[in-house]
């Protein structure tokens, strides 16, 4: 399979069709605020140190990026034979994602999600099959090490776009441990 990145005209096609996707701010209700305090995604970046906006005092500028092309579904179940046969079976994702960490050269990966984090390890990465989840209060996380991406990477058990059982305080704290937890 050639190299999907390679094309200069597909991967500017892909960057415009991101900045026309963020120019209208979406992803407000998913993501987060751009402020302190913020809850969703953005209040558990910023106790990571890091944020989706650009300007702030963080160390880390954070990217969004999902391996399904489509909005996700809330019964994955019925579809789910479909994106292992369709996306993960015939190595378009693993080929895809890895031509995009390696363009990036992101310093850490954050999968949301354990349906997204078992198909990391099924399809793209198998040394983290068998991580330890770790606990915090209103959910899990493992923080492994990806030899395929050569990237630390931290999964998360919950969806932070419906962060259920978190305040915004308490997902600051969530980031602040997965990063505490991280420099180990």
């Amino acid at each position: 399979m050639a190299d999907i990145l390679d094309s200069e005209s597909l991967r500017d096609e892909i960057i415009a069709s991101y900045n026309s996707y963020f120019a209208g701010k979406p992803y407000k209700k998913w993501f987060g605020h751009n402020r302190d305090g913020s809850y969703y995604v953005e209040g558990f970046l910023r106790g990571f140190g890091a944020s989706y906006y650009d300007g702030n005092a963080t160390r880390l500028q954070a990217i969004h990026i999902d391996l399904f092309p489509f909005v996700t579904l809330d019964d994955f179940g019925q579809i789910k034979e479909i994106a292992d046969t369709a996306l993960f079976g015939d190595g378009w994702v693993p080929d895809f994602v890895g031509q995009l960490v390696e363009a990036l050269s992101p310093e850490v990966l954050i999968l949301f999600g354990r349906t997204n984090c078992g198909y990391f390890a099924k399809y793209i990465d198998g040394s983290l099959s068998n991580v330890g989840w770790d606990r915090f209060p209103s959910g899990q996380y493992f923080v492994g090490h990806s030899e395929k991406c050569g990237l630390p990477v931290i999964g998360l058990s919950t969806n932070l776009g419906n962060p259920k059982g978190f305040t915004a305080a308490t997902l600051k704290q969530f980031g602040e441990h997965v990063q505490s937890a991280l420099k180990k």
